[in-house]
Order: structure tokens, then C-alpha cells, then sequence
């Protein structure tokens, strides 16, 4: 078994078998007196089964919630590292924004190069994949550019499902990028903003841990961003 399941499996209290709700939330307050929220819900251990995983959150004032990497527990940042690994990235450093009201967690993955970017993917349908050929945003008078892939796929009513998107971008402007994960009308966020210097090309790969309580069709959203522009890419997800 990896070293950070090991590590994660003894800093988590809760046991493996997935609880009656779709997540558990602590509520605790720092030293300084700032409020936060503990949240263990089912992530997985990325060897083909589940695992609780702890991730500290920021309330915010508009009822969205804010993931800092350098706040989490080593558990929680060997996990966050691991996930992004698989696809050859590394754990997003910039705040991630959970929002939406059937939102559970949320991770961002980063690189700072040009390399093929992972496949749009349902992390629980092995047949998921991006919904096309992805959408591209070009500036003809500058190398600027943005691409932004959505998943598709199906997954199970009331259950947990954790949907990935990849963007790409170049900007020849300093700037924020941003990547945004949503489905079913953004009713699961979770987006990432990191600040860029000119000439930086770039990817991120967010992920959103969200719920379907009825058999549906709900859409799916990948959006990327930079100082030139956005690019709006959408799928779908079967729940059955």
C-alpha cells in the first residue's frame, strides 16, 4: 500500500465504509479566533476503492467555502499531492473556492509547461471522457491563447462522483488564470485563480466532488481563463 495511504489512513478518525450522508463537517476555530470547518467525505484512494479524506475550510460570507493547501494537514497535502501526480501535475497552491449547494470537496492540479494535458474524466465511469475535441480561445494577434475541456459520463443516483476538467492556456500578459469545475448548473463548484507573469504557459486540472439525487441529465462545465479572455467548454452526466 502507498506510504500516503498509509499516512492518511492513521491521521483520519473515520472509518473506511461510507457513511449515510454524503459528508461530515466539524466545526473548529483557530488560535487567532478565525472559524473553520473540517470536512471528511469519500475521495478515492486511487487504487480502485474509497477513502475518508479530511480537507480544512474557510467559511466564507457568501456561503462558499475557501481550501488553502498550506492549511491542511500532512495527510491531507500527501493525498493532495498524490491525485495530482497521477496526472503528472502538482497540488495547486492558490485558494480554491467551493461553492454550490450540493458541493462536498474540491482539489486543483497544476503544471507550468506546455505537455498534453490529462483526459476530462468521471473518476468512478472508466468509459468517461472529455465531451469533444475541447474549446479553443485565440488571440490572432498575440500567442495568447485558452483551452477548456468538460467531462461526460454516468455515474450512480446518491452517490458521491468526483468530475475532473483540464484547462490550457498562454498568456503574454501578467495576470490572474482561473479554472472553473461545475456541474448541473453549477450547482458543484470548485475553481482555482492563481497569479501569472507574462510569457507563462500553463494548465490546470480542478476537481468537484458533487451528488445527483434523482436519475437525470445534468451538464457539466469547464471554463479557463486569463487576463485576454475565457474559454467555455460543456458536457454532460448521465445519473441512472
Amino acid at each position: 500500500m502507498p506510504m500516503f495511504i498509509l499516512l492518511l489512513s492513521a491521521a483520519v478518525t473515520m472509518p473506511v465504509t461510507p457513511p449515510p450522508a454524503a459528508y461530515r463537517d466539524e466545526h473548529t476555530q483557530e488560535r487567532d479566533g478565525t472559524k473553520r470547518i473540517v470536512r471528511t467525505a469519500q475521495w478515492s484512494d486511487l487504487d480502485g476503492g474509497l477513502l475518508p479524506v479530511e480537507q480544512k475550510l474557510r467559511p466564507n460570507p457568501d456561503g462558499s467555502f475557501s481550501y488553502f493547501f498550506s492549511e491542511q494537514s500532512i495527510a491531507t497535502q500527501l493525498y493532495h499531492h498524490a491525485l495530482c501526480e497521477q496526472d503528472g501535475m502538482t497540488a495547486g497552491q492558490g485558494e480554491g473556492i467551493l461553492s454550490g449547494p450540493d458541493a462536498i470537496g474540491g482539489w486543483s492540479c497544476e503544471q507550468d509547461d506546455d505537455e498534453d494535458l490529462p483526459v476530462p474524466r468521471l473518476e468512478q465511469d472508466p468509459e468517461s471522457t472529455s465531451s469533444s475535441e475541447g474549446t479553443l480561445l485565440h488571440d490572432d494577434r498575440s500567442a495568447d491563447y485558452v483551452f477548456a475541456y468538460a467531462p461526460s459520463g454516468n455515474v450512480g443516483v446518491s452517490e458521491n462522483f468526483r468530475a475532473h476538467g483540464s484547462v490550457r492556456f498562454r498568456t503574454t500578459r501578467a495576470g490572474n488564470a482561473e479554472a472553473l469545475i461545475g456541474v448541473d448548473n453549477r450547482r458543484c463548484v470548485y475553481r482555482v485563480s492563481r497569479y501569472y507573469s507574462a510569457g507563462t504557459t500553463g494548465s490546470f486540472a480542478p476537481w468537484v466532488n458533487c451528488i445527483v439525487h434523482v436519475p437525470t441529465t445534468v451538464p457539466t462545465e469547464t471554463v479557463g481563463c486569463i487576463p485576454w479572455g475565457c474559454a467555455t467548454d460543456r458536457g454532460r452526466v448521465v445519473a441512472y
